[in-house]
């Protein structure tokens, strides 16, 4: 390769983004949540067999693995799986709604 042919190469856009990705994390969860599609209207409220199994073993791999000395009180491989997903939506807006509520009152 020449030096000419170098900097050509390293001036290529090697950056472009790809419609259709899904992350890991997402395909984990799709994988997971698969069998339990049947009824979409209330998912906080629905067991979820495959990922409170998922994130059992994942917690028993954490635990046998790094071999945790501080970890909270209570904490367990078999606690129950919980969402805080309304509660963290519900911060987020009362957030957005401060900040909103503090423009506001710079602006004028």
């Amino acid at each position: 390769l020449t030096v000419r042919q170098l900097k050509r190469l390293g001036e290529l856009n090697d950056k472009i983004p790809n419609p259709h990705y899904i992350s890991g994390p997402e395909l984990v969860m799709a994988s997971l949540m698969e069998s339990n599609n049947n009824d979409d209207n209330d998912f906080h409220q629905r067991e979820h067999p495959k990922l409170t199994a998922f994130i059992h073993d994942w917690r028993r791999h954490f635990q046998q693995t790094l071999q945790p000395r501080c970890l909270p009180a209570g904490w367990s491989i078999a606690s129950p799986v919980q969402s805080d997903v309304r509660r963290t939506e519900q911060k987020n807006q009362e957030t957005k709604s401060n900040i909103n509520t503090t423009n506001k009152n710079e602006i004028h």
